[in-house]
């Protein structure tokens, strides 16, 4: 299978001489089309600092990253504005959703900016915020959600270009544990029954449990792998498992 994200021997260097940091050592990391991939790690492992070189929001000090067969690392800055609007989806844990507009425009807002909207694209809208159970709310605005309404538009904004691939940082961080479930089942429905592709970088085992596959991070290296594709076990027995793999306690 042929991936659709890839990091060619990333890293990222802050400060010189005695300075000098490695944010970033010798990463290298393939995504795959409608795969639901977590990247783990404690604060400071890099696992931020990856997810911004995958977006090339940050270049790296040497490596490459190539996102549907093109260099984000070679591009200009036009070029990457562009290629960001129209190939990547972000979904943050805040949300960062416009106060004054509702939802259909803060959705609509993506469509706006590349020149994109029109009768075919304003129906994607609505198809998008009726799928995700919140077309009532079309005319709301985020004041007027609960955090989970906010993130559902979040993620229907993320998804409304058609993006190649969707990157989620923390993106339950600031919900309740029932309402991060909803949006992390909605999250998996997408990649097993939609073929979308997401990254999503968390330290919390239990969001993590629902990818397909995880890579753990510590000091800036990617350290090992646990892959749950097929895995029979309950959400409990994986986050289990995702711990020992946290704390070493497996080989």
């Amino acid at each position: 299978m042929s991936a659709i994200l890839e990091a060619k021997s990333l890293n990222k260097i802050y400060g010189e001489g005695n300075n000098k940091f490695y944010a970033l050592r010798d990463v290298n990391l393939k995504v795959n089309k409608g795969e639901f991939l977590a990247v783990m790690g404690t604060s400071g492992s890099g696992k931020s600092t990856l997810l911004n070189m995958l977006s090339g929001l940050d270049r790296p000090t040497s490596g490459e990253v190539f996102l549907d067969g093109i260099s984000l690392t070679s591009a200009s800055e036009a070029e990457l504005t562009k290629l960001r609007g129209e190939k990547i989806g972000f979904i943050f844990q805040f949300f960062n959703l416009i106060p004054v507009l509702t939802a259909e425009e803060n959705v609509s807002l993506p469509l706006f900016i590349l020149g994109k909207y029109d009768d075919q694209t304003k129906k994607r809208v609505f198809d998008l915020l009726n799928l995700l159970g919140i077309g009532h709310l079309a005319s709301s605005r985020p004041s007027d959600m609960s955090g989970g309404q906010q993130q559902r538009v979040a993620i229907a904004r993320a998804l409304v270009t058609e993006p190649k691939i969707i990157l989620a940082d923390e993106p339950t961080g600031s919900l309740d544990s029932r309402t991060s479930k909803e949006i992390l089942d909605i999250m998996r429905h997408f990649c097993d029954e939609m073929n979308h592709t997401i990254v999503m970088v968390t330290h919390d085992a239990k969001v993590a449990s629902y990818a397909h596959r995880i890579v753990f991070m510590e000091d800036g290296k990617l350290i090992d792998e646990l892959n749950l594709k097929n895995s029979s076990q309950s959400v409990s027995q994986r986050v289990v498992e995702i711990t020992r793999r946290i704390e070493g306690e497996l080989v």
